[in-house]
């Protein structure tokens, strides 16, 4: 029988768990919320519409936002890309093409192929088709083929190169007006610009990627499960009018190792190189060739062996990772761009090759490299 005293402490028991409930459910929703400011840069924006989302960082602590003017001016941009038909990346490819045509702002499109079908996809997706020619070995143009016709055809304050298989967020022109003005007001947008970042792969797998719309589906999908990939893997390079690249070797593209060259020619040089991994979403669509499809190509090798004949000063496979850029990128507490000179690179970033000092040393002589003075 239960007597009173029972009953009571029943009472006491049942109010404290349903206390011990609702603390438990107030902890959780703390945590669940700490996490998301925790982990800033995995965080999208929730949409008003399930296709029109902008990555950026909602701000931690209360701040006023308000200060400043919204409207800036918009930086001319051509984009420009190549890629052969092969039938099960064909979809795939035309993702892009339909993606990049809706990037707001109305980038300059170029797509460079000799491939018929591939020439009637673009003129379909209203891109400006070209001819390009191509390195007779591996059958791929070089990059700066690319960027020389690119500049050559059309006249705009960047010139941006990415891999046939990659999306950008529609915000991307934006983006970059916000660096453009950094450049302007630090007097350096009459120097070699270079900009750079990692991919985030999305494995096609579990998502329907065929369709004009399916490019949508992808980003929605790349906004909820953000990694990125390697900091030595770069799919795409954006630079000025004024980058030398008559003076960059005959790199192909789709072969490893141009993308680390490029990053680390361009810190030998002293340009101005910058890292916009945490702004920039580029979105590599990983079909079931995986994320190392450079290295399943034929002549794979074939940058690595001209590379060596150049005899670089620099571990390019060290100096070309994206951490070693000079600048980088980053969202404030108010979701505005800012651009942030990095006082200390790692060590690795700035190591040389000991054998053009010994050289220096036997002979007496000056250690160039493509013409100029090491250190330079």
């Amino acid at each position: 029988m239960i007597n009173a005293e029972t009953m009571k402490t029943c009472g006491r028991f049942h109010g404290f768990k349903s206390l011990y409930s609702s603390v438990l459910s107030v902890v959780l929703i703390f945590v669940l919320v700490g996490n998301l400011y925790i982990i800033p840069e995995t965080v999208r924006d929730i949409c008003q519409s399930q296709f029109n989302c902008r990555p950026k960082i909602k701000p931690k602590f209360s701040v006023n936002c308000s200060t400043g003017s919204d409207t800036q001016h918009l930086t001319s941009l051509t984009m420009f890309t190549t890629f052969p038909f092969v039938k099960n990346k064909f979809d795939i490819n035309r993702n892009t093409l339909q993606n990049w045509k809706h990037i707001y702002n109305s980038p300059k499109l170029i797509l460079f192929t000799g491939d018929q079908k591939v020439a009637s996809a673009g003129i379909k997706s209203d891109w400006s088709v070209q001819n390009i020619k191509t390195e007779p070995v591996t059958e791929v143009p070089a990059l700066r083929t690319l960027f020389l016709e690119s500049i050559k055809r059309s006249k705009t304050q960047l010139y941006l190169y990415a891999n046939a298989d990659i999306l950008f967020d529609r915000y991307l022109i934006e983006i970059l007006s916000s660096i453009a003005e950094f450049l302007k007001s630090s007097d350096l947008q009459s120097e070699p610009v270079l900009i750079v970042g990692q991919r985030t792969n999305v494995n096609l797998s579990s998502i329907d990627s065929q369709g004009p719309d399916a490019w949508k589906k992808i980003l929605h999908h790349s906004y909820t499960v953000y990694t990125r990939f390697q900091k030595n893997a770069i799919d795409y390079f954006i630079t000025n009018e004024v980058f030398p690249w008559k003076e960059v070797p005959e790199l192909v593209i789709g072969r490893v190792g141009y993308d680390n060259w490029i990053i680390a020619y361009a810190r030998f040089r002293g340009f101005v190189t910058i890292d916009a991994s945490s702004v920039i979403s580029a979105i590599h669509q990983t079909s079931s060739n995986g994320n190392f499809e450079g290295f399943q190509n034929g002549n794979w090798d074939f940058n690595r062996e001209l590379i060596k004949k150049t005899y670089p000063p620099f571990n390019y496979g060290i100096w070309g990772q994206t951490d070693c850029c000079r600048y980088r990128v980053m969202y404030d507490d108010c979701s505005r761009v800012q651009v942030l000179k990095q006082q200390d690179l790692p060590a690795y970033c700035d190591k040389l090759n000991f054998i053009p000092y010994v050289t220096h040393s036997l002979f007496g002589t000056d250690v160039h490299y493509m013409g100029y003075k090491q250190g330079s």
